[in-house]
């Protein structure tokens, strides 16, 4: 599907290209396209996923974890989909048909040096690009909510969702088409913690459809906020104060003990944690 709309999009970024030119914007747009080059596919994940993943070794999407949890009862499976993505579950499986996603696909982002979409987890873990195959696409924007309401009903036609789709190698080509407007508004050139917010948050990212599975042998870093990497280091401080205790009442000092669980696990199979 994503294939044929390649020589369309071509010709667009081709178009795109000689009109920021033609209005003095070669300063802005290089920076925009040699940022973009450093593309890296990543997944935002919140603490106790990441963790999940670091103990199991392998990233589960919401169809692999209710596989799993239904214990390979159809109707429990079912079920467990249906509570899991609610008001989202229909326009999400006619979604994943539409983009012909198979229910083994991972959904990531294309980074360019911050650490994403944090409304998804904080942490932020980069993944080597050869979890991308040739095969693999993109989306601008976050396809639920782009193409989604609130009430999980389809606002936008096929049409208009195929114009945010492509495949892999045209990342760059799309990203640039989504992102015109920021790079013609540049006065005199991209200042890259600007680009970075505008292009990694959740309306105009480029969404990646992982089509595999997602290892542990594939990261290759995890990056995170320094605000929030250092709320959980406190946490830690407050937890080990008061003895590690370990309690379902007390919510903080178990985020604590899996932060410190998820830190050794990262040094334990030399996982680099930084934050950004």
């Amino acid at each position: 599907m994503a294939s044929t709309r390649r020589g369309e999009l071509s010709r667009k970024f081709r178009e795109i290209c000689k009109g920021l030119l033609a209005s003095k914007k070669r300063v802005p747009l290089k920076a925009f396209l040699r940022q973009w080059e450093k593309r890296e596919p990543a997944i935002n994940m919140k603490l106790s996923t990441c963790l999940q993943f670091l103990k199991t070794g392998r990233y589960l999407n919401v169809y692999e974890v209710c596989e799993i949890s239904s214990g390979g009862d159809p109707k429990k499976y079912e079920d467990a989909l249906r509570k899991k993505l609610d008001k989202y579950y229909d326009g999400r499986l006619e979604l994943d048909k539409t983009l012909m996603l198979e229910s083994t696909a991972h959904y990531g982002f294309a980074r360019i040096g911050g650490t994403g979409p944090v409304i998804y987890g904080p942490f932020c873990v980069i993944l080597k690009p050869t979890v991308m195959t040739p095969f693999a696409t993109v989306f601008a924007g976050d396809s639920i909510t782009t193409v989604f309401d609130k009430e999980g009903k389809r606002g936008i036609a096929e049409k208009k969702i195929l114009e945010r789709f492509a495949v892999v190698e045209d990342v760059v080509k799309l990203a640039t088409q989504w992102h015109e407007d920021y790079v013609r508004s540049s006065r005199y050139g991209i200042k890259i913690q600007d680009l970075v917010r505008e292009a990694e948050g959740k309306s105009l990212m480029m969404e990646c459809h992982i089509l595999g599975p997602v290892l542990l042998k594939d990261v290759v870093e995890i990056v995170i906020q320094e605000e929030p990497y250092k709320n959980f280091w406190s946490s830690v401080h407050r937890w080990e104060k008061a003895g590690c205790p370990i309690s379902p009442n007390t919510i903080a000092f178990d985020e604590a003990d899996s932060f410190v669980q998820l830190v050794e696990l990262c040094e334990q199979n030399g996982i680099p944690l930084n934050q950004i």
